[in-house]
């Protein structure tokens, strides 16, 4: 999945980037709940206050809505951190279908209470009977705005909030030019209020809609078959009822204020109108913090789920701070000019009377209120939203209403109605008070145990304060150049080996003889991990130095790639002038089998084991390779520590652990009896570990009594390495199933009788091939000995002949293949029989995937998940089926949209003008890699030419043997490859060749690149070689023409010299490159 720009773009820029475009589109809301009252205010002043009436019943409903868009927000956020696009378009789905209840719960109650509910206010029949008509046609047309709210935060909550702007604009729009249309041209005053708002909501719903089904790829809503996940419903209001909830406060505080105010206040009505237009004018000002707080909510909720503490402390930090800053700004212009305010609504002098010194007077709640609504939106982000529920009921319930029911008849006994208007100020200091008492919760119970995950944050640091880079940053783990070859490395404390034992007599024999010098002795028993050993060295604190162990002595250094190891820590908490610790480096299970899945896609040979993988990949000369195989270290032991002195070895193991070292785990333990069942355990135990372990360690714990005892020449006295024998069990081989891999490599597996081996029960071993199955002479129906010895997969020992049931005949490998029937051929370099189907179904994975990979035919946006989605589809069998994809096909494909559709179907069909050799590599010719394809379209120049070559013309060329001239062949002779050019050249495939040697200057000439080069890459200078006829190759002999040399070149650079091949510069290459074609001699 691409980047969101929720876990990577700079924080202030992105709060700002997804607040911005909602602080507008509320803004305009606000703007047009301010027209919808200004225009009924010119009707009178009674009903401004039927509408004013209905406000805490309206907000409800849209309470209601919100509330449970924020909890789909939260959820959306938390699944797309994650990269669970699944779960995301389930989230989606859901809200959708809660939106649409609320609706119906909406419709349902207006018409059944609201008449009670405005006869509860007041008794003006004309107040009421506007405000119920009002109110139910708001209610029974919600679906609009139900909807509306709920597509609007998708937008949102996948980083599109500028969309979400563009669908409220409209619905403002709407409504503000149908207001004057309704109320005065129509003569339907407060109806036609109503009326303009749910066409308004309607029109905005669906701009939304289309929004989100055109332009929000990060989402597929599909309806078809549709039931409510429970589950997700009652996680979405698990985080979005506090936010209804704090709603329906708000709500019953609106009509318990209305009532104090009818009841206490002089002016009465006047009075709870004078509220409501503060209620109306506050937007203004509350609007732009509630839409800092719906686009800071997605970015604390995706970081969370991206496990990035620092992300999440800075945004609510900074939201915070912008929050307060707005508050302040609406408090000053409150302040400022309250009457112009008010008189925008018609207000007579009587409600200005009333309203002024109400505006200015509330407005100094806004000082703390700011933020207040920040820390709360961290509450919904991190599913603590009821501690914001819990913060609003205390503000509104148990402070706000009692204290303005005390002022208000406090004011009524001595003539001041102004005295009300002080709740606000006092209930938000209060509130305040109690969500900083929330936050500080949060905070220990969930944002702390969040990493900080400094990598990425650090790179946007870096980027913007380049000077601030140091050698041990984590964005320098991967990125040291390419080397030649490893260095050697003198270890300043020689790591030794330790003595194996293979039974609990030679554990009791070490354990005796610790005794007669030391009879209380402690131990440490410890897993063995079965890696590779490497020592780490650290000067004043950072990482320097990482050197495989060697032979104990002298090791290779390895410290480019061993920053690439997430585990291994750059720099330590306490600054020690040097440090060296002892580790194993593994490859996680998971870890070894994923790649070994992605390299059989890829054709690649699969790797062996966890052990052989990880000593592979930490050899690797490329960094960035070595990075790729995701290895990880245990570290058991500290080799050298300057500054510091310990008494035991487990101390040194907690001590590392406190600097960030992810260490080995223990067991101190003194009887025999008692190790011994501890080394039974982590055999038992074994496969719940990440890493493979081949072993218990058994290490005495006193580091001086270590001293005492000393080592021999090979290993310490102190330590032994009790080595498990490899588990070994009968059982009856029921089948001998074929299976017909990517590579169309047949491979047999032995189904078994299960038998439990090593904590897991096996029901299958690997066969190999046919020669392991004769050497061992393996029948159905044989007897079996099987074990399970450091490798993932179980394997067939022996068997059993005694056992062997009458009549069990050899086994043969079949002939033809069993997926597709096409012939089987033996490797003639290997053991393996592979199927030679072109179009084998076995095969289509990978045949797909290499034919559209960039140095095959280069279609972009066809990667392996994609192929597999089509093949699984039925859309794609072979290549030639892609030439017949269209955008409608694409499009229905997970983490397919319009546009990424049309660029596949563009990619394919650029395709179609490709030189002859892509399509020669492209169709997966075994030993026929890029450089024979490029050779064999330069020598036939038509695919026809090529399709009739013989043995002998296949033959004469340069870089084609025998071998690969027998492939080639075969292939083109297959039924199944002729029927594949055919479709490719009748769907308009090239099949001649275009490319044109610059000249023949380098023919016969055989170049080879070490060292880093500056001014060109190998592959740049292979092509630059092979367009002048020349060939490019890897190792250097008596044959080679030229040996072009950067810099740090190693053994090349040296065999060269000895055999006397001439060595070029870059210069004096690209002075070759540029001389006359008869002047070809340096």
């Amino acid at each position: 999945m691409k980047d969101n720009k929720l876990g990577i773009m700079p924080i202030s820029k992105l709060i700002w980037n997804m607040s911005l475009p909602i602080i507008v589109s509320m803004l305009v809301q606000a703007l047009y709940n301010i027209v919808d009252s200004v225009f009924v205010s010119q009707v009178s002043e009674q009903a401004l206050t039927a509408v004013t009436l209905a406000f805490p019943a309206q907000n409800l409903m849209i309470g209601l809505a919100t509330g449970t868009a924020v909890g789909v927000n939260a959820l959306l956020g938390r699944a797309l951190g994650a990269g669970d696009g699944k779960r995301a378009d389930q989230v989606a789905i859901n809200g959708i279908f809660l939106a649409v209840v609320g609706f119906v719960l909406s419709a349902v109650l207006a018409l059944c209470f609201g008449g009670t509910f405005f006869r509860t206010q007041t008794d003006i029949d004309y107040i009421v009977d506007n405000g119920i008509t009002y109110l139910r046609i708001c209610c029974c047309a919600s679906l609009g705005l139900f909807c509306e709210i709920m597509f609007e935060r998708l937008l949102q909550g996948t980083g599109r909030s500028i969309l979400s702007m563009y669908t409220q604009g409209l619905g403002a729009i709407v409504n503000i030019v149908l207001d004057p249309i309704f109320i005065f041209v129509f003569k339907m005053g407060v109806v036609g209020a109503a009326v303009a708002t749910v066409i308004g909501q309607f029109c905005g719903c669906g701009l939304a809609l289309y929004m989100n089904l055109r332009k929000n790829h990060d989402l597929h809503l599909r309806f078809r078959g549709f039931r409510p996940d429970w589950k997700i419903v009652g996680n979405i209001y698990a985080i979005g009822l506090p936010s209804v909830v704090m709603v329906a406060i708000g709500s019953v505080m609106t009509f318990c204020m209305n009532k104090i105010l009818i009841t206490y206040h002089s002016a009465k009505e006047t009075a709870a109108t004078a509220f409501g237009i503060y209620f109306k004018l506050n937007s203004f000002v509350f609007m732009p913090v509630f839409g800092l707080n719906n686009g800071v909510v997605p970015i604390v909720a995706y970081n969370y789920g991206a496990q990035n503490r620092r992300r999440m402390m800075e945004t609510i930090k900074r939201s915070a701070i912008y929050a307060s800053c707005i508050m302040v700004l609406g408090m000053a212009i409150f302040w400022a000019i309250p009457g112009t305010l008010v008189s925008i609504f018609n207000a007579t002098e009587t409600m200005k009377q009333v309203a002024v010194p109400a505006l200015r007077i509330i407005s100094l709640s806004f000082c703390t209120a700011g933020a207040c609504i920040a820390l709360g939106s961290s509450f919904q982000a991190l599913g603590k939203s009821v501690y914001s529920m819990i913060t609003s009921i205390i503000r509104q319930l148990v402070f706000l209403v009692p204290i303005a029911y005390v002022l208000a008849r406090y004011g009524q006994s001595i003539g001041n109605d102004d005295l009300v208007w002080w709740c606000y100020p006092i209930a938000e200091i209060a509130s305040l008070g109690v969500t900083m008492l929330f936050f500080l919760r949060v905070y220990r119970t969930v944002i702390a145990k969040v990493p900080l995950d400094g990598a990425p944050s650090l790179e946007e640091l870096e980027a913007e304060h380049p000077e601030e880079i140091t050698q041990d940053s984590p964005t320098q783990r991967v990125g040291g150049p390419i080397l030649t070859q490893f260095q050697e490395v003198e270890h300043p404390v020689p790591l030794e080996s330790l003595q194996d034992v293979f039974d609990g007599g030679e554990v009791e024999e070490f354990l005796t003889h610790i005794r007669e010098t030391f009879p209380d002795a402690e131990y440490s028993v410890e897993p063995k991990v079965d890696g590779l050993s490497v020592a780490l060295e650290y000067r004043d604190g950072v990482f320097v130095r990482g050197a495989t162990r060697g032979d104990g002595r002298i090791g290779e250094d390895v410290t480019e790639n061993l920053r690439t190891i997430r585990s291994i820590p750059m720099t330590l908490p306490e600054k020690l002038p040097r440090l060296i610790v002892r580790g194993e480096v593994y490859m996680a299970r998971s870890v070894f089998e994923e790649l070994n899945r992605q390299r059989e896609i890829e054709g690649k040979p699969l790797m062996a084991n966890p052990r052989n993988a990880a000593a592979g990949s930490l050899r690797q000369l490329d960094p960035k390779i070595a990075a790729r195989r995701r290895l990880d270290i245990a570290v058991f032991n500290l080799q050298l520590a300057e500054g510091r002195t310990f008494s035991t070895h487990t101390e040194t193991i907690d001590y590392l652990a406190s600097q960030q070292f992810k260490t080995i785990s223990y067991r101190r333990l003194r009887a025999g009896e008692e190790i011994m069942e501890e080394i039974r355990r982590l055999n038992d135990t074994r496969m719940e570990r990440p890493f493979d372990m081949d072993g218990a360690v058994i290490k005495l714990n006193s580091l001086s009594e270590r001293e005492v005892l000393g080592s021999t020449a090979k290993c310490p006295r102190w330590a032994i390495a009790y080595k498990y024998p490899p588990e070994q069990k009968e059982t009856v081989l029921r089948d001998i199933v074929v299976q017909v891999g990517r590579t169309g490599v047949l491979t047999p597996k032995a189904e078994l009788e299960p038998v439990r081996l090593a904590g897991t029960t096996v029901t299958f071993a690997t066969l190999h091939n046919q020669d392991y199955i004769t050497q061992k002479d393996i029948r159905i129906g044989d007897t079996v000995v099987v074990q399970k010895a450091g490798e993932i997969i179980p394997e067939i020992v022996s068997v059993v002949p005694g056992k062997r049931p009458a009549g069990a005949q050899p086994y043969y490998l079949p002939q033809a293949c069993p997926v597709c029937g096409a012939p089987v051929e033996r490797d003639e370099d290997g053991a393996a029989l592979r199927c030679t189907g072109a179009e084998c179904p076995a095969q289509r994975l990978r045949h797909l995937t290499h034919f559209a990979s960039r140095n095959a035919m280069d279609i972009d946006g066809l990667g392996p998940a994609v192929m597999n989605q089509l093949i699984e589809s039925g859309l794609v069998k072979t290549p030639a089926d892609l030439y017949d994809l269209t955008p409608a096909d694409l499009k229905p494909l997970e983490r397919m949209g319009d546009k990424s559709a049309a660029n596949a179907v563009a990619a394919i069909y650029q395709s179609k003008e490709n030189d002859l050799w892509r399509l020669i590599f492209a169709l997966g010719i075994r030993q026929v890699g890029e450089k024979a394809a490029k050779t064999l379209a330069a020598h036939f120049g038509t695919m026809d030419a090529l399709l009739s070559a013989t043995e002998e013309e296949l033959t004469a060329i340069d870089d084609v043997g025998a071998v690969t001239a027998g492939y080639i062949l075969r292939w083109m002779e297959n039924p199944q490859s002729r029927d594949l050019l055919e479709r490719l050249r009748a769907a308009g495939v090239n099949m001649t060749c275009r490319e044109e040697q610059t000249d023949r200057r380098f023919a016969g000439m055989t170049f080879v690149l070490t060292g880093a080069l500056e001014k060109f890459t190998r592959e740049e200078a292979g092509e630059m070689i092979e367009r002048r006829g020349g060939k490019a190759a890897s190792s250097v002999s008596k044959k080679t023409t030229y040996v072009v040399a950067g810099a740090n070149a190693g053994s090349k650079l040296r065999k060269a010299q000895e055999l006397g091949v001439p060595v070029l510069t870059e210069d004096e290459f690209l002075a070759l490159l540029g001389a006359p074609e008869e002047n070809k001699t340096v």
